[in-house]
């Protein structure tokens, strides 16, 4: 454990999610840090269409998910790359089903083919992010589960109701799991300065409980010091 001395007064927030697999998708963040505007070539979009096509089926693909190039953007050298690439940015938005509001993101390389994970930057991420495999299985594109149906689905499998209102919130999970979830928390904490509880991952279009396990966060509040609390492994 590390301390660190100051004199002010310090919030620290550590979030850990045990278990479970955590909806993260590519935020507004991700889109507005990329190099300076280039006209990113026809040949270019085309193939970045065709690859989600290719996932979703034209008619999901025109009726549901439109090309962002106000955030698509060509990026000439980059550190995190060996060579120049394309970030492609889309919206994938439902509007009869307002909870699916997401970006698709992914790279391209110099001659439009896709760039599959970039360990030096983005680790364990596995590109591309928020494509469902409608294709492959039309049931991966139904989202008839919504936010109350995902917590009385945990409710149903074990979740406590802890202190505090269930939460669900709805996102891409990569690694494994390369789907739409809903990722649903309890609160079971009394103290003021920790918070932690159960967290349930149930399939957005299912409805099956992919995994189960915790969520913790410590926030320590001092005058004088920091505590720094290493996760657990």
């Amino acid at each position: 454990m590390n301390i660190m001395k100051k004199k002010y007064l310090f919030l620290l927030p550590v979030v850990l999610i045990l278990g479970c697999f955590k909806p993260y998708g590519i935020k507004a963040q991700d889109k507005n840090s990329i190099m300076p505007k280039t006209k990113i070539p026809d040949f270019i979009i085309a193939k970045s269409d065709s690859l989600i096509i290719s996932k979703t089926g034209v008619t999901i693909f025109h009726k549901y998910i439109k090309y962002d190039s106000s955030s698509s953007a060509f990026v000439p050298n980059a550190f995190c790359y060996p060579c120049v690439h394309y970030n492609m940015f889309y919206t994938f938005k439902i509007p009869e089903k307002p909870w699916v509001d997401e970006i698709i993101g992914f790279n391209l390389d110099s001659t439009g083919n896709l760039i599959t994970s970039n360990p030096t930057c983005h680790g364990s991420r596995e590109w591309p992010e928020g494509i469902p495999e409608c294709v492959l299985d039309p049931s991966c594109c139904i989202f008839g589960i919504d936010s109350a149906m995902a917590v009385d689905i945990a409710k149903e499998a074990g979740i406590r109701e802890g202190n505090a209102p269930l939460s669900a919130s709805f996102g891409w999970s990569g690694g494994k799991v390369m789907k739409y979830t809903w990722n649903v928390k309890n609160s079971l904490s009394q103290d003021p300065t920790k918070g932690g509880g159960q967290c349930f991952s149930i399939d957005a279009n299912s409805g099956i409980v992919l995994g189960t396990g915790k969520w913790e966060s410590n926030i320590f509040l001092s005058k004088d010091s920091i505590k720094t609390i290493s996760p657990k492994k």
